[in-house]
């Protein structure tokens, strides 16, 4: 499907990720996007309102997708074509209210997938997550076919979209795919995150000069990947009409003590490290990279690297504060 001139809804696109992919479909001259948002989480200042009331193209409908007449609704007034979901509660909630977390991510999601197809959306688009990989027993990058080896609820609730999406594409022919992120940060990240939350608490911390805290030992490896190559991922695969699972990552491991070594050496002032193994939650990952190889055959591949993704997040950040 063609961005330009048709209708699309990011629902959760208030938040981090999504108000990317808001500024990434203005960008290619959507005709209209929809944000669809209950704002427990989501931000009006993530969305560059001034100029989106310029041009009408941004629309902002106050909403949970809890509510199936409210998204059934919203689908028809502006005839949608192409929806990205993006809503979910994250890890730290999920531990905290599993209840919730299961109603907002799995039923939530069903809530979505049936509104799109009684209003023959063409596309959906769903966020999942590189949690449902777990701690896989391999240094290799991670494949999209290695088993779900997932210890935590957020992790469970994703596999549970992600199958659910399945079974819309082939008993409802519902076009749709879903992308498991690896460790997305970047400008508006939000502090929930399990290890991309701890690059706007160091910053916070370096700004007051406090001590950075490292759950666990900083030997963890992840794969980092900012954020406006994602909402490209995103963009891209609403192009096709396949269904399929797909890594979004840079494929390249970094541990978190890297991560905040360059942070600092970045922001230009010292402070100490603290080291916490109290903070490791049960089932948490200490080993993640993607293999990004079937994005590339869909045309994805990172193009910001972990420095200049750090840097550009300063930078935010030293506006921002």
């Amino acid at each position: 499907m063609k961005i330009a001139r048709n209708n699309f809804a990011v629902i959760g696109g208030a938040g981090f990720i999504g108000s990317h992919i808001c500024e990434e479909l203005y960008q290619r001259h959507a005709g209209k996007v929809v944000v669809v948002d209950n704002f427990s989480r989501g931000k009006f200042q993530n969305l560059k309102l001034e100029k989106a009331r310029i041009d009408s193209t941004l629309v902002i409908e106050r909403g949970d997708i809890n509510d199936l007449t409210f998204l059934k609704l919203v689908l028809e007034r502006y005839d949608i074509k192409g929806v990205f979901h993006l809503a979910a509660s994250w890890l730290n909630e999920c531990y905290d209210n599993p209840r919730r977390c299961l109603h907002n991510n799995a039923i939530g999601t069903f809530n979505v997938l049936e509104a799109c197809k009684e209003m023959e959306v063409e596309r959906l688009v769903f966020s999942s997550s590189a949690s449902v990989y777990g701690d896989q027993p391999t240094e290799k990058p991670i494949k999209e076919d290695a088993p779900y080896l997932n210890k935590n609820l957020y992790g469970a609730t994703k596999i549970a979209g992600e199958h659910l999406l399945r079974t819309f594409y082939y008993q409802h022919n519902l076009s749709c795919c879903a992308l498991r992120y690896m460790n997305v940060y970047g400008p508006r990240m939000d502090m929930l995150g399990a290890y991309v939350g701890l690059i706007p608490k160091a910053l916070k911390n370096i700004d007051n000069n406090k001590p950075i805290v490292i759950a666990g030992d900083g030997t963890q490896v992840f794969d980092f990947i900012y954020v406006t190559d994602v909402a490209r991922a995103n963009i891209l695969m609403m192009g096709y009409d396949n269904f399929d699972f797909v890594n979004v990552g840079s494929g390249v491991g970094h541990t978190v003590n890297e991560v905040v070594n360059v942070l600092v050496e970045l922001y230009g002032k010292s402070t100490d490290i603290i080291y916490d193994k109290s903070l490791m939650k049960p089932g948490a990952v200490t080993r993640r990279i993607g293999s990004i190889e079937k994005a590339f055959l869909y045309g994805f591949n990172s193009d910001v690297s972990l420095i200049e993704g750090l840097r550009r997040t300063i930078e935010w950040h030293r506006e921002t504060k």
